[in-house]
Parts: structure tokens; C-alpha cells; sequence
């Protein structure tokens, strides 16, 4: 049997990633870069798969993607993606396409905290 396999990592500027072991992680509102891998392995017996041909990647769940980033097909590829993260849940999606149309998913999500802290002040005395 084989599969593609497919991951998604978001690192931001500051140099953190989205790790699935992680039950919340919350990043900064704005520009973050987004590093999309496709591995299309070898059948069971050895032959090769036709390979990753495109990705695409969507931050909202979706409703809106990047274009197709096409390339030679290859047995693995990782390229990144240059995104715009929101307030609160942002899911992160990528589409990949082998040579012969076969198409995989993958998936994370991104928080964002938009909440400001609250605090509070007393006056002793008086």
C-alpha cells in the first residue's frame, strides 16, 4: 500500500513551529511563514511514485487558498508559503497533488491571541 504523506509547519518570524504535540500554542497577529512538505514514496515493491507535482495552501479553513505552487515531479518536495495569521482559530490547510492527480490533506491549527490582559489597581490607605 502507499500513501502521500503530507505535513504542514508553521514557523513565525520569531522562530516557533506548530508541533502536533502541543495542545494550544497562540502566535503573534500578522505575517508568518509557512513550510508545506509532500512526500510521495515508493510503492510496496520499490517502484517509485509519480511524484509531488503541486501545492497550495489556505489559512482560513479553505474558503480561500494561494495559488498552485507547481515544480518537477519529485519524490519529496518543501517549499514555503508566506501567510497573513488573524485573531483567535486560524486553520491552516494544504492540498497536494502527485503526477497522476492523486490528491492528499493535511491540516493545523494556529490561535492567535486577540484578547488584551486585564488588570486591575488598588490604593492603600486613604
Amino acid at each position: 500500500m502507499r500513501y502521500l504523506i503530507l505535513s504542514l509547519v508553521l514557523v513565525l518570524l520569531f522562530a516557533v513551529s506548530v508541533t502536533a504535540q502541543a495542545p494550544v500554542t497562540y502566535y503573534k497577529a500578522g505575517p508568518a511563514t509557512l513550510t508545506a512538505d509532500c512526500d510521495d514514496p515508493p510503492f510496496d515493491d520499490g517502484t517509485p511514485g509519480s511524484g509531488c507535482a503541486k501545492v497550495r495552501v489556505s489559512v482560513d479553513g479553505g474558503v480561500t487558498w494561494t495559488p498552485w505552487t507547481t515544480f518537477p515531479p519529485s519524490a519529496h518536495w518543501t517549499g514555503t508559503f508566506s501567510v497573513t495569521l488573524v485573531a483567535g482559530q486560524n486553520m491552516i490547510m494544504g492540498e497536494y497533488v502527485d503526477d497522476q492527480g492523486n490528491i492528499g490533506y493535511s491540516s493545523r491549527e494556529a490561535y492567535v491571541d486577540g484578547s488584551p490582559p486585564v488588570g486591575s489597581l488598588t490604593i492603600a490607605g486613604g
